[in-house]
Parts: C-alpha cells; sequence; structure tokens
C-alpha cells in the first residue's frame, strides 16, 4: 500500500553533511544503502501511482513529473558512482582532493556570478587548478542532474539560488534583485500548477501523499524566504545584509573545523555508548543524525563568536526556512534520550551551552512527534 512505504533517507542526509564529496572508503560504505533508497522511491512510484519511475517522469502532471524526474536523474547517477568499473567513478575519486578543498571557486569574482557563464566558469577555474579530467567530470556530474538548474521560466537559473546563497549577495542592491528574480521563478512555477491542476498551491499540497508534501514544502518555503528577503524592513534581511561580509570571510574555514569535530566527537561518544572496541565500527546512520546537529550548533556558535548574535540567529533563520526536513528526528528508538545523552557527554556549560539549545528550537518539535507515532 502506498502509505505503508517509508523510505529511509539517511544516506542523503549524509551525502549532504559530507557537502557531496565523499572518499573512496565513504562511497562504498554509502553505496548499498543510496542504491536501496532509490529502490525504495521506485517502489513507492509503483504503490502511490501504479507508474514506473521512468513514466512517472513522462507524465502530464507537471509537479510529480519534475520530482520523478529528478529522482530518476540521481538514481542513474548513484548506479554509476557505485560502478567499480565505471570511467565517471574512477575520474571522479582521482580528483576527490581537488574537489573538496574548494580553492579552484573563487565566487567573488564578478565574471562568474552571470548564471549562463558561472558553469563555464567554474569549468575552466576547475581544469586551472586541478586538470582536464577534473573539469570533465565537473561537466558530466552536471549533466547528469541537468533538471535540477534548467530554467524552466524566463528569470535568473535557480542554480544561483542554490549554490551562490550567501556568497552571490555581496551587495546590498543586488540582494533586491537575486530574490525578485527568485520569486518570480516560483511564481511561474506554482502558476503552472495551478493552469494544470485547478488548484491553489496550498490546496495542492494537501492533496499530495507525505513524501511529494515534503518536496512541495521545500519549493514552498523557498518562496517564503524569497518574500522575506524583498522586504527593505525585513529583521532577517537587516540581520543578513549586517553580517555577510564576516559571514563570507570565515564560513569556509568554520565548516571544515566544525565537521572534523562532529565526526571526531560523535565517534568518541558512539564508541563510549555501545561499548565498541577498535576493531567495531561505529554505526554511519547514528553518527550522521547526532552529526548533523553538532555541526549546525557548531557553525552557529562560530558566527556569534566571529560576527555577532544577529549572525547566528540569521544564519539559523535561514537554514530553518529553506529546508526545515533537513534536520529530521534520529533514527533510533528513542530519539530525545538518545540527543540528551549525547549532550551530556560533552559536558556542555554556560554560554555554549545556551548557543547549542538556541540551534534546535524547530527541531524540538520534529522529534516529539515523530516519537509519539512510535508510541
Amino acid at each position: 500500500m502506498c502509505y505503508q512505504v517509508t523510505c529511509d533517507d539517511a544516506p542523503l542526509k549524509e551525502l549532504a553533511r559530507r557537502n557531496y564529496t565523499l572518499n573512496e572508503t565513504q562511497l562504498i560504505s554509502l553505496c548499498p544503502p543510496t542504491l536501496e533508497l532509490f529502490n525504495c522511491y521506485s517502489k513507492f512510484a509503483r504503490d502511490c501511482f501504479e507508474m514506473e519511475l521512468e513514466d512517472l517522469a513522462k507524465s502530464n502532471d507537471p509537479y510529480a513529473k519534475v520530482i520523478a524526474t529528478k529522482v530518476l536523474e540521481a538514481k542513474i547517477l548513484a548506479i554509476e558512482m557505485c560502478d567499480e568499473n565505471s570511467t565517471l567513478r574512477k575520474d571522479y575519486l582521482e580528483n576527490v582532493g581537488c574537489f573538496s578543498q574548494g580553492e579552484y571557486v573563487n565566487w567573488s569574482e564578478r565574471s562568474c556570478l552571470e548564471t549562463v557563464y558561472s558553469i563555464a566558469c567554474l569549468a575552466e577555474q576547475l581544469e586551472r587548478t586541478c586538470g582536464e579530467v577534473a573539469r570533465r567530470t565537473f561537466l558530466t556530474l552536471l549533466e547528469k542532474v541537468k533538471s535540477v538548474i534548467r530554467e524552466d521560466c524566463n528569470v535568473v537559473d535557480p542554480l544561483s539560488f542554490k549554490r551562490s546563497f550567501f556568497e552571490y549577495l555581496e551587495l546590498e542592491d543586488k540582494i533586491s534583485e537575486f530574490y525578485r528574480s527568485t520569486l518570480e521563478y516560483f511564481n511561474c512555477f506554482f502558476k503552472d500548477i495551478k493552469e494544470c491542476t485547478g488548484k491553489d498551491v496550498e490546496e495542492y499540497i494537501e492533496s499530495l501523499d507525505e513524501f511529494g508534501k515534503l518536496l512541495a514544502q521545500s519549493l514552498w518555503n523557498g518562496r517564503n524566504l524569497a518574500i522575506e528577503m524583498c522586504n527593505e524592513h525585513s529583521t532577517l534581511r537587516r540581520d543578513y545584509l549586517a553580517n555577510v561580509d564576516c559571514y563570507v570571510d570565515m564560513i569556509e574555514e568554520a565548516y571544515s573545523a566544525c565537521r572534523e569535530k562532529a565526526d571526531s566527537d560523535t565517534e568518541a561518544f558512539l564508541r563510549k555508548y555501545h561499548n565498541l572496541t577498535e576493531d567495531e565500527d561505529v554505526n554511519w546512520g547514528e553518527q550522521g543524525c547526532l552529526g548533523e546537529v553538532y555541526e549546525l550548533a557548531c557553525l552557529a556558535e562560530k558566527l556569534e563568536d566571529s560576527c555577532s548574535e544577529a549572525a547566528r540567529r540569521a544564519f539559523l533563520n535561514i537554514r530553518e526556512k529553506v529546508n526545515p526536513s533537513l534536520h529530521s528526528a534520529c533514527d533510533v528508538e528513542d530519539p530525545m534520550s538518545f540527543r540528551r545523552s549525547f549532550f551530556e557527554h560533552l559536558g556542555l556549560v554556560g554560554k555554549k551551552a545556551e548557543i547549542y539549545r538556541h540551534a534546535y528550537p524547530y527541531k524540538e518539535s520534529i522529534i516529539i512527534k515523530q516519537a509519539k507515532r512510535r508510541i
């Protein structure tokens, strides 16, 4: 039955937590659960729509078509990256060190801010820094997920919204132009839904299954964020503009430091929590669900230390508005107790403990809801 299909998206969360850059060991570890997840999505399509993903991607439903196309392309890419004989996988692993450095991208260069030229600019810099194979691999990966960056409406490419969020908006006179263009994109997309289904967006979202609601809600959240950032009197916009220079200067180093700290501290906790020996591996699913929470709080702490309290507040606000589902609960028997044990292990006190608590106001309700469903 449709509503009995539950797909564990923990592999995708782990990919996002590692900024979609995996070494060979991590790739080998994540391949089986990732392929299983996409097989689950295929089953979901069959059970709920009585169609294969390939057929759903060609359907007349504009929303289902977009989502199915993205899932199908991601599945095809995952299959190729998990194939040990794949040329793409070989080229990627040979250049993964260069990809992860991020030094080949200079987001402040004006020539790379225009959407049409940004991919060519990145490819050029990538080849100059890492070699022709790295450039070719980068372009191949983009080609395989082309629907994500396709310009469906005659406005600024939403790729800018996804890839250049903070760095792109360096000047105040750019912010209104960018967000108004982004808002036009969302309005165009939602207009198509109205014309094709006869339903307003809110009504259409409510008519979808749980998986569809989650994806549609992310689009709706993006539209609402664009509206708020276009409002010159918005507190979020004011906080962002007051701290954007500080944010850009420190975020890359902070991300790297927080990711390393999250990996180290969560592994230490899980080894103690489960009494693991040195030869035993920690459960990467448990580590991932604790790690993404800890990494977010760590970034919030560094933002307040380096920039201001308003910078931390704006960061958490934007993260929640863009994708609240990113911070879903841990898939363990008692997530509240599990997380509480982790923070007791960390021994947080004083100002640091307060900052970490403020990182989770929206996480509490999600965890409680999921915990109640299990009772």
